[in-house]
């Protein structure tokens, strides 16, 4: 779910697009404690929850609803689930659109704004052990569907950071390699890319490509990192995984358009990934 599924596939609401994906039963009021533009385009909007009984899993969703609104739309969130339980602190980042709930985000929610939201979603990453943090990721967004692998992405650096703490105590763990490639429309359309290159440069297993797919130099030439000015290609997939020892047990995030959803997906299947580690969150 990368933002509003309302009036998405055959004109659906995103209730209706949802309806057989797993809730939780937790309808929580929260406050917007901050919300601040983060691209043109889109706005992080960070939500202090009230009840703490409310967990998620990385790239979940949730039912978010306006009191006095009777639309319901679904936004991923971005911030992981440490940061829920240890602060009741959620954040989403939500892109503008005509749909009512994100136009009143981008329009009129400011601080101490009110709202209600329950998780949901089929579409998550939760590794629990060294085996699952042994195998080898790569996470694939287009625009605002970096959301729910920006998510996954953050919940994976924690992990390692607390195995690679445990292992300078004696445990030396297996960690596999996490790599993201990020296509967007313009520079700055690529949300939390300076949170991504921190990432790297703290844990030698990411590692990040970013492309832009309008037609930019200035901005390009202005860029404190490498950008392709291109959409995200067979051979960029072919050479991050030439540096996977094991393909077969390679797990591949997808999330964006559609039209690029399924491109990515014939891609992966080209270069011989197996079916059921391609996993894929569609843009309605």
């Amino acid at each position: 779910m990368m933002n509003s599924r309302t009036n998405g596939a055959g004109g659906k609401t995103h209730l209706e697009i949802t309806a057989n994906d797993q809730r939780g039963n937790i309808l929580s009021a929260a406050t917007v404690e901050k919300i601040e533009n983060i691209s043109p385009k889109i706005k992080r909007m960070i939500l202090k929850v009230e009840d703490q009984r409310l967990t998620f899993k990385p790239g979940q969703w949730v039912d978010f609803y306006v009191p006095g609104m009777k639309e319901c739309t679904g936004f991923s969130m971005v911030s992981t689930p440490k940061t829920m339980a240890e602060n009741g602190i959620l954040e989403l980042a939500v892109k503008q659109s005509i749909h009512p709930i994100t136009n009143w985000v981008h329009s009129d929610c400011g601080a101490g704004s009110q709202v209600n939201i329950r998780v949901g979603g089929d579409y998550f990453y939760s590794p629990v052990s060294d085996a699952d943090l042994s195998r080898d990721i790569l996470f694939l967004a287009g625009g605002v569907g970096v959301n729910p692998l920006y998510c996954m992405w953050q919940n994976l650096a924690d992990l390692y950071s607390e195995r690679i703490g445990l292992g300078a105590s004696g445990n030396n763990p297996t960690l596999g390699s996490v790599h993201l490639m990020f296509s967007a429309p313009s520079v700055k359309e690529l949300i939390f890319k300076d949170e991504i290159l921190k990432t790297c440069e703290k844990l030698p297993q990411f590692s990040h490509k970013f492309f832009v797919t309008g037609n930019l130099e200035d901005d390009l030439k202005t860029a404190d990192c490498e950008i392709s000015n291109r959409r995200i290609q067979s051979e960029d997939i072919r050479s991050v995984l030439e540096n996977v020892a094991d393909k077969q047990n390679l797990l591949c995030f997808i999330c964006g358009p559609s039209a690029m959803t399924n491109s990515i997906a014939d891609l992966l299947k080209h270069q011989h990934i197996q079916p059921d580690n391609i996993r894929f969150e569609k843009w309605f």
